[in-house]
């Protein structure tokens, strides 16, 4: 049913709360039983092992084909994968210039060494009509990397990120693979260096001398669009000659992607951070709301064990599974099975994800012992929330903003410049917030707390 052990355990657990039993007619056992549910983890962790070693070989794989120069899929602008042969069996591909992308390619560039911005570019680009390879309009980011990217080069990068599904760029790797490709250049190596000069060069800017405080970037979101707003400050003279700093709301869209996409929507900072201050503070004050929120927040903390102690076993096999395999490559050592250097390189990888395992099971353990503290009274949040309006008036600039973002989820502005609706979310974070606030934990104390995955007790908040 699935390779993953924690997804078939809660499969399984979904199921058994339905009063369903699930049964197997190719292994004897069922579900209903100790033994039975005993069974099923070990064929569960079996199977993950499996999976786990066909994923290590088709890396060591990919790895290997990079080093050789050649391309290991995926699109990228500019140049399109080609079969090698016609081999119907056959999966080896190789890049091949597509002449109408490549143009594209190269006014990038042009443009960059011209003395044109990351935004610049993609206003101009998206102006004359193109296209990313996935039909959408081009970001600052996506022409970033462009001009940082070596296949224009005519070189192959692999194994910049590890486990991109899970760490993005946070598992960015010390030694990735950059070698000559086998595909044919569409920048010279010359100019192709020269950018990344400039572009390094660009990225070590001084600090602005404007300080802006935007508590709300990220959470408004464009009447227009949909996307998110961010700040921006302006100056304006007056008619004594003095100088004033505006601060704005825009359309991030717009700001990364140029006029063609959206429109600026610009509203004041001032104007939108009093009227949601405002509203919070009439939120908190109101009995019932409070009320609501205590009783959602009791019930989810009992929900809460449940998963977290489903975790806690599934983290313990996950590390049982680990060890085997790193057992596994010991003996692969010992009989000279493949390259020395690769067997250790994988044993300390797996030494690695073992600590990392033993160490989610120490947060999880933690996690336990305070979900299951007592639950919540009225009389305690109500008391400690009384204290945020003074919080939001004398904390500093970091705080202030973490707090809004945990409280709000989103912030609807309407195409006249004013705010139609503040959605309020109200979780566990919040919770630990109000528990961090207390006397005992120093003054100002604050925390974002346990990361503990919940729905949040929701509410559409219509400002007047």
């Amino acid at each position: 049913m699935s390779r993953s052990t924690k997804d078939l355990l809660h499969i399984v657990d979904t199921l058994s709360k339905s009063k369903v039993g699930f049964r197997s007619f190719s292994e004897d056992f069922e579900t209903e039983s100790g033994m039975g549910r005993f069974a099923l983890t070990m064929m569960g962790a079996v199977g993950e092992l499996e999976r786990d070693t066909i994923v290590d070989n088709v890396k060591m794989g990919m790895k290997q084909r990079a080093r050789e120069g050649r391309w290991n899929g995926g699109i990228v602008l500019g140049y399109k994968s080609v079969k090698i042969n016609d081999d119907l069996k056959s999966k080896e591909t190789r890049l091949e210039v597509v002449p109408e992308e490549a143009m594209i390619v190269e006014s990038i560039y042009d443009f960059y060494r011209s003395g044109k911005g990351l935004k610049s570019i993609a206003n101009e680009i998206n102006h004359q009509g193109h296209k990313t390879k996935r039909g959408k309009a081009f970001s600052t980011s996506a022409i970033k990397e462009i001009i940082t990217n070596p296949v224009y080069a005519g070189k192959i990068r692999f194994n910049r990120f590890e486990n991109w599904s899970e760490r993005r760029r946070k598992g960015k790797t010390n030694e990735p693979i950059l070698v000559d490709g086998q595909h044919e250049a569409i920048i010279p190596l010359k100019i192709w260096e020269e950018v990344q000069v400039l572009q390094q060069m660009k990225s070590f800017k001084p600090k602005r001398m404007f300080d802006g405080k935007f508590l709300l970037t990220g959470l408004m979101k464009c009447p227009e669009c949909g996307a998110s707003m961010s700040g921006y400050k302006t100056t304006n003279k007056l008619k004594d000659g003095t100088k004033k700093i505006l601060r704005y709301y825009s359309c991030s869209a717009f700001r990364s992607k140029g006029s063609s996409v959206c429109s600026s929507n610009g509203i004041r900072a001032d104007y939108a951070e009093k009227v949601v201050f405002n509203e919070l503070k009439r939120l908190i004050s109101d009995d019932r709301f409070l009320r609501s929120v205590v009783d959602n927040l009791n019930k989810k903390r009992v929900h809460n064990i449940e998963p977290l102690e489903q975790e806690l076993d599934m983290t313990r096999m996950s590390i049982i599974s680990l060890r085997q395999k790193q057992t596994k490559y010991f003996e692969m050592l010992e009989q000279n099975v493949l390259g020395t250097d690769v067997i250790k390189d994988r044993i300390n990888d797996l030494g690695e994800q073992i600590e990392a395992q033993i160490a989610r099971a120490d947060e999880l353990e933690q996690m336990l012992m305070n979900t299951s503290s007592g639950e919540l009274e009225y009389e305690y949040v109500k008391d400690k929330l009384s204290q945020v309006d003074e919080f939001l008036s004398d904390a500093d600039h970091e705080k202030i903003k973490t707090l809004l973002h945990l409280m709000i989820d989103s912030i609807e502005v309407t195409k006249d410049k004013s705010i139609k609706t503040i959605v309020i979310k109200w979780n566990e974070h919040i919770q630990s917030f109000i528990e961090a606030s207390s006397p005992e934990n120093g003054e100002g104390a604050f925390s974002i707390g346990q990361n503990v995955a919940v729905k949040p007790f929701v509410l559409k908040l219509k400002v007047a």
